[in-house]
């Protein structure tokens, strides 16, 4: 049984009455209970981003993964980005898993990718210094600072391999 179904059944046969309490101060308990303990805004979502170019630059494509804290996927995407640098592509493939977050209502997101100046850069350990990457820094951190909770971690490319295999198939298809 889900919590949600597990709060309407008490919600269905608990009443102000039966608690001897006034009736707004009981739905107003409900209410407060409904947001706190059934928002899944505020569930962390894992996501797995990668990035890549064939030739630096090159022909570019991006994988991000969304899923749950058991590892089944809730969303996948890849797309074709043009030619770009191996960094500008991993940045792109974050600010695509910014936005789909949004789009998805997902509001917590444990971050990972394969990239360490990406992960270094975004978590203030490592300087922006390259112009072109400026850009796409700043946007990522807006999107960042409109989440409740972010967090992101440098992964090995062996833990990375299905948003691996998503940028690679995106290159593959080139926008077809």
């Amino acid at each position: 049984m889900t919590d949600a179904a597990v709060f309407q059944l008490i919600v269905d046969k608990v009443t102000a009455q039966h608690l001897g309490i006034d009736e707004a101060d009981w739905q107003r308990f409900c209410a407060r209970v409904k947001k706190e303990w059934l928002d899944t805004s505020t569930t962390v979502v894992r996501v797995h981003i990668d990035g890549g170019s064939k030739g630096n630059p090159g022909p570019a494509g991006i994988g991000v993964v969304f899923s749950d804290a058991d590892g089944a996927v809730l969303h996948e995407h890849y797309e074709y980005i043009g030619e770009q640098t191996n960094n500008a592509a991993e940045y792109h493939a974050l600010l695509k898993a910014l936005n789909l977050a949004e789009e998805l209502g997902y509001h917590a997101l444990s971050l990972h990718s394969d990239s360490e100046l990406l992960v270094g850069q975004i978590s203030g350990d490592y300087q922006v210094k390259n112009e072109r990457l400026l850009p796409l820094y700043f946007r990522a951190e807006e999107a960042i600072r409109r989440l409740r909770s972010f967090s992101i971690r440098a992964i090995p490319r062996a833990e990375n391999k299905r948003a691996d295999r998503l940028a690679n198939l995106a290159i593959s298809r080139q926008g077809r």
